[in-house]
């Protein structure tokens, strides 16, 4: 299981910087579920705790006025 420490261990690793933004963390959350480097288990936890600690998700916008087609 990963936790968050382990999250910002591999992105330091793979970033070559740290960093404490939950923001920046929560898209490399996504980045390494895409690449299937963490399981549909892990990712749901890392998100859900990231998400407790202030993270947005990118396109979390009002969408009512947009047009449909």
């Amino acid at each position: 299981m990963v936790n968050v420490q382990e999250l910002k261990e591999r992105f330091i690793q793979r970033r070559q910087y740290h960093t404490e933004n939950v923001n920046d963390l929560l898209d490399f959350t996504k980045n390494i579920y895409i690449s299937n480097e963490i399981t549909l288990k892990d990712y749901s936890m890392l998100i859900q705790e990231l998400e407790q600690n202030g993270a947005l998700i990118p396109f979390d916008h009002d969408t009512s006025n947009i047009k449909k087609f």
